[in-house]
């Protein structure tokens, strides 16, 4: 079974909370894929929670995602990336030492850090670098010849 599957009986209820409305998707009993609902139009804290249970129970769901907005999830990656990039520049640290200094052993940024490592991203960015660089030499070999 695929990692990302769901191990709960029952959907995953995925949200997308916003001023005005909720987005709304059902993943499939395996929690595999999803599939958009219509867009639940907020009225107020107590309606909107009985709509969303209603649609729990009707739906067999499971497990309730709650996710952002996506102008403040752009934003929070946004600010973490000048953030970080601002303390290496700032601090004359190595990175590593950085990030040991801003880890804790439960905390999110160490979970975070062992999901990446168990996805490989820090080879399939060391392998992206070295794709651009070839590419770069070729394209340059090209420019001088041409």
């Amino acid at each position: 079974m695929p990692t990302n599957a769901n191990p709960r009986k029952g959907r995953i209820l995925a949200l997308d909370l916003g001023k005005k409305r909720i987005g709304l998707a059902l993943s499939d009993p395996l929690g595999l894929t999803a599939q958009g609902l219509p867009t639940l139009q907020r009225v107020n804290i107590r309606t909107d929670l009985a709509e969303l249970d209603r649609l729990a129970a009707e739906h067999d769901v499971s497990l309730i995602l709650l996710g952002l907005p996506r102008a403040v999830s752009a934003e929070l990656i946004i600010q973490s990336a000048v953030g970080a990039a601002t303390m290496l520049r700032d601090s004359g640290e190595h990175p590593t030492m950085l990030r040991e200094a801003v880890t804790s052993p439960g905390g999110t940024t160490i979970a975070a850090i062992r999901e990446l490592e168990k996805h490989a991203v820090r080879a399939a960015l060391l392998s992206a670098i070295e794709a651009a660089a070839v590419r770069s030499a070729e394209l340059g070999k090209a420019h001088e010849q041409g």
